[in-house]
C-alpha cells in the first residue's frame, strides 16, 4: 500500500483471481491454497490500514524514522501483525515460492532497521499486537451486529 493511501484509509488488495495454488497442489486442494494466499495478503494490507487516524493512528510510532527505515518498520509490523492474525484465525500463511521470496527481500530492510535500533523488533511486535487486538475487536463487533441484525432493525424502526 502506498503511503498516501493509508492517509485516505483505503485498503488496496490484488484481484483474488490473480492468486494461484502452489505448484503440485492436488486440484481438490487448489481452491483452499489460493484462498490462503489471498487472505495472507489481505491481512497484511489490513494491518497497514490501521495507521489511519480514525483507526489506531499509528503514524506517530514511526515519526522518528524516515524513508527506507520507516518503510521497513511498517512492513515488519504488518508482517508480524498478519502472522498473528493468521494464527488467531487459523489461516495458514502462504508457502508459495514467490510469496516467500517477497519475505526474503523485506528481510533486508528489516535487518537494517534492527541494526540501527535493536528495540525495533519489540516496537514492531507491540504495534502488531495492538493491530491484532483491534482487528479481532472489529470482527467481534461485525459478528454481534450480524447476529443481532433483526433486533437492531426492529429497534431502529421504533426509535
Amino acid at each position: 500500500m502506498c503511503p498516501e493511501n493509508w492517509r485516505k484509509a483505503t485498503v488496496l488488495l490484488p484481484n483474488r483471481a490473480d492468486f494461484r495454488a502452489l505448484p503440485g497442489t492436488p486440484e481438490k486442494e487448489a481452491t483452499a491454497s489460493k484462498a490462503f494466499a489471498f487472505w495472507s495478503v489481505a491481512m497484511h494490507e489490513c494491518c497497514h490500514s490501521s495507521m489511519a487516524k480514525h483507526r489506531l493512528d499509528r503514524a506517530e510510532a514511526y515519526a522518528k524514522r524516515f524513508g527506507d527505515e520507516a518503510y521497513a518498520m511498517e512492513e515488519l509490523t504488518a508482517q508480524i501483525g498478519s502472522a498473528v492474525l493468521a494464527a488467531e484465525t487459523g489461516v495458514p500463511m502462504s508457502q508459495d515460492a514467490a510469496h516467500l521470496q517477497a519475505h526474503a527481500s523485506y528481510l533486508r530492510g528489516w535487518i537494517k532497521a534492527i541494526e540501527s535500533d535493536p528495540m525495533a523488533i519489540f516496537t514492531a511486535a507491540k504495534q502488531a499486537d495492538r493491530i491484532a487486538d483491534y482487528m479481532a475487536g472489529l470482527q467481534r463487533e461485525w459478528s454481534a451486529a450480524r447476529s443481532n441484525a433483526e433486533w437492531v432493525a426492529e429497534y431502529d424502526r421504533c426509535a
